[in-house]
């Protein structure tokens, strides 16, 4: 899978045959087949693991934060330090959507999710008692952490990026905080009794 995903970085996926995956991995063509059915099946995995990879750390980064600003602040930094750390992974994932990878990876891509949301999910239920964040849906809160460093970071990925990634992090993160954040009006919206 490594030598796929270096193949797939380095030529692009339309252009890399199994046959340079192959070669690049030192494997013999009988092993490669044993374990993947093809080119596409091996980009499945190789797309999996990173989205796998990636909820894993995120979702640890949560369990460490013991207050919303922690958490949103953090997240964004990990986003965009998980980019700088597996950048080839980052490159594949955010500009290689081809049809036939991600229906064979769609199934584990759906229990991956679905694990990562509930596990947000959970971090968010947990502070919501806080009154720290606004009362907001799951996925306003994942576009509004997240989105603007997966944005940025698609364009430090292709090269285009016109300011560091540490500098980018720190400002988003602010960002985040404080689109995220609760104010006095959305704390007594939360503290009222519902009718």
């Amino acid at each position: 899978m490594s030598a796929a995903l270096e193949c797939f970085t380095d030529r692009g996926y339309a252009a890399t045959s199994i046959e340079d995956i192959r070669r690049r991995a030192g494997a013999s063509v009988g092993s490669v087949y044993h374990h993947f059915a093809g080119k596409e099946a091996i980009a499945a995995a190789v797309y999996v693991e990173g989205i796998r990879s990636y909820h894993a750390g995120a979702l640890a980064v949560l369990a460490g934060s013991d207050t919303a600003e922690a958490g949103v602040r953090g997240i964004v930094t990990y986003h965009l330090r998980w980019v700088v750390e597996h950048r080839s992974h980052a490159q594949f994932l955010l500009f290689h959507g081809e049809p036939e990878v991600s229906a064979l990876a769609a199934d584990s891509l759906r229990a991956l999710n679905e694990g990562y949301r509930g596990g947000v999910q959970s971090w968010l239920e947990r502070i919501a008692q806080r009154h720290e964040l606004r009362p907001l849906p799951y996925d306003v809160y994942a576009s509004l952490v997240v989105g603007p460093a997966q944005e940025f970071a698609r364009r430090w990925v292709a090269g285009v990026a016109d300011i560091e990634i540490d500098s980018a992090a720190r400002l988003l993160a602010d960002a985040a905080w404080r689109a995220t954040r609760a104010d006095r009006d959305d704390n007594a919206v939360a503290d009222a009794p519902r009718q």
